[in-house]
């Protein structure tokens, strides 16, 4: 019996450089096994113009994680159906699986040019809104790397896929701002004021009451980030958060990291010319690999957040201002280098100027090291 990958998937971007998959996004590999499963039993519907599938349809299409290769992370899943004494029953059955990942294949390609395949179950779009959710800007998942046509899938394409069939869609959120409200009845809610003035509502856990109450008391100087779930419009506007699964007690350090973030993903939407006819935007892929070094950096060298800009060149500076001591980084993501600047206002003869390979995890946590070791000689 033959043993061979039914799915060979590629995730790209910064989270998979070390040939493995954050266990979130695993559930997103199990929505994918659903949405290709429902979709061969509507063909198979339709070939046959049968209501019901044989009982041990959904049997013949068990996939199982054998292995992850490298080429960023690249799950193998084997259909462990093929394995049993039942394989040469499956094998009739085995072209509507086929179909189907092709018509999944086809609607991710489609949605680029706002097609749909003329076959593809308009009523299983939704099912696309568990698939990549996880997914963070910058990453995406390939579901035909080594055909001449990729099937190209990121947060982008799940939005347009669902909004074929909805006016609104779920997303994952983390957000922070001011507790600005507090209801016990119907049930308990909150109201979160967003540093852009908008208020959104949602559900919270008794165990996050002890965390709402501390930011509601203070005002001032504390910040409560919330991660969960929210529904969006057409307009990728927020209407209301679904869910709430974790809250955190922020003070004004933490603000600013997530807020340094925050900017560096919104510069992709820079296109080329916003700075001069020759200037360059920024892409999805430096923005969250700068995004990444960021967090590191002042995770590991316990930094305040640093100031952040987008180059004419289409690169992101990162600029700290530390007593008398001022340090550049300007982050490469084609090269996945950095010019790091050092200068100092009272001894311009330790001014420093070096190149700084963070081509690999390794190298980018180095990089705290090397602001510690340029802070120690410049005291």
């Amino acid at each position: 019996m033959p043993e061979l990958p039914h799915l060979s998937p590629k995730f790209r971007g910064p989270r998979f450089e070390r040939h493995a998959i954050p266990v979130e996004l695993l559930s997103d590999l199990v929505a994918y096994r659903d949405l290709v499963r429902d979709v061969a039993k509507s063909i198979y519907r339709k070939s046959t113009n049968r209501r019901r599938v044989p009982s041990a349809f959904e049997q013949m299409f068990r996939l199982s994680l054998r292995d992850v290769k490298s080429g960023s992370a690249v799950p193998q899943l084997v259909n462990d159906a093929w394995e049993t004494d039942a394989y040469a029953e499956i094998i009739p059955f085995k072209p509507f699986f086929d179909e189907a990942k092709g018509l999944v294949d086809e609607a991710v390609r489609g949605s680029h040019r706002g097609e749909l395949p003329k076959e593809f179950p308009v009523h299983l779009l939704g099912c696309f809104e568990k698939i990549g959710r996880h997914l963070e800007p910058g990453e995406e998942i390939d579901f035909a790397p080594d055909t001449n046509s990729p099937a190209v899938y990121d947060n982008s394409v799940r939005e347009r896929l669902v909004l074929m069939a909805r006016n609104q869609i779920e997303a994952d959120v983390d957000l922070f701002g001011k507790v600005s409200g507090m209801n016990h009845t119907p049930s308990d809610s909150f109201d979160l004021l967003l540093p852009d003035g908008t208020t959104v509502s949602g559900p919270y856990q008794p165990s996050h009451e002890k965390a709402l109450v501390q930011v509601y008391v203070d005002e001032k100087s504390l910040w409560l980030r919330v991660k969960g779930s929210g529904l969006f419009d057409r307009q990728k506007r927020l209407m209301r958060l679904s869910e709430a699964t974790e809250m955190e007690v922020l003070d004004q350090n933490d603000v600013g990291l997530l807020e340094a973030v925050r900017r560096i993903n919104a510069m992709t939407t820079l296109g080329d010319g916003w700075c001069g006819l020759s200037s360059r935007g920024v892409s999805q892929e430096t923005a969250a690999w700068a995004a990444h070094v960021l967090r590191t950096t002042v995770d590991l060298g316990e930094l305040p957040p640093p100031y952040v800009f987008p180059t004419p060149t289409g690169e992101i500076q990162l600029e700290w201002k530390i007593e008398a001591l001022s340090i550049d980084v300007r982050l490469n993501g084609s090269t996945k280098k950095a010019d790091f600047f050092a200068y100092s206002e009272t001894n311009p003869s330790l001014d420093l100027e070096i190149l700084v390979d963070l081509q690999s995890p390794e190298k980018i946590s180095s990089l705290a090291d090397t602001i510690a070791n340029t802070r120690r000689n410049f005291s």
